[in-house]
């Protein structure tokens, strides 16, 4: 949960992969922004209030418009089936679904990356660390991003080499 500076929203987030913005002065809710793929476990909103940056267990620090109107992508963007390039679309329900094209065929086949799959217009951009879930995001008051987090090593690998 964070607060933004001015004192104007209140963003929540949690196992429900969704971060809820709300309107403090009304209770109501703004908008529902979508696009991880785990437990997201921070939130904190820049200086301006215009972004909110969210990090959590799917490896992930995304930034969010604060101030756009968000909602569901509707509209395609790029390429598509069979020009070669990669094309955007919304499936049934309106969330965004990443597709390679290519091979001329009619059907599109689903991308490898789940992390941009079903992320509503409000993401701006998305980080992917190595193995690190993201504990915790903070803006400092000269307005840059910090995240923490720790390295999880596969399965079997030793993090330090013991002598």
């Amino acid at each position: 949960m964070a607060t933004s500076p001015d004192g104007k929203y209140l963003a929540s987030a949690g196992e429900d992969l969704a971060i809820n913005l709300w309107d403090l002065g009304t209770g109501k809710r703004v908008k529902k922004m979508t696009g991880h793929t785990a437990t997201i476990y921070s939130l904190a909103f820049s200086q301006e209030t215009s972004v909110l940056v969210s990090g959590g267990a799917d490896w992930t620090v995304r930034c969010w418009d604060v101030k756009s109107s968000g909602g569901l992508a509707t509209k395609s963007s790029g390429g598509g089936a069979g020009t070669g390039e990669d094309a955007t679309i919304a499936d049934a329900n309106g969330f965004v679904k990443r597709t390679a094209g290519g091979g001329g065929g009619t059907e599109a086949t689903a991308e490898k990356e789940e992390d941009d799959n079903f992320a509503t217009r409000d993401l701006m951009e998305t980080f992917p660390t190595k193995r690190t879930p993201i504990l915790n995001v903070h803006f400092t008051p000269r307005n840059l991003c910090l995240a923490a987090g720790f390295y999880q090593p596969p399965v079997g690998e030793m993090p330090f080499e013991r002598r």
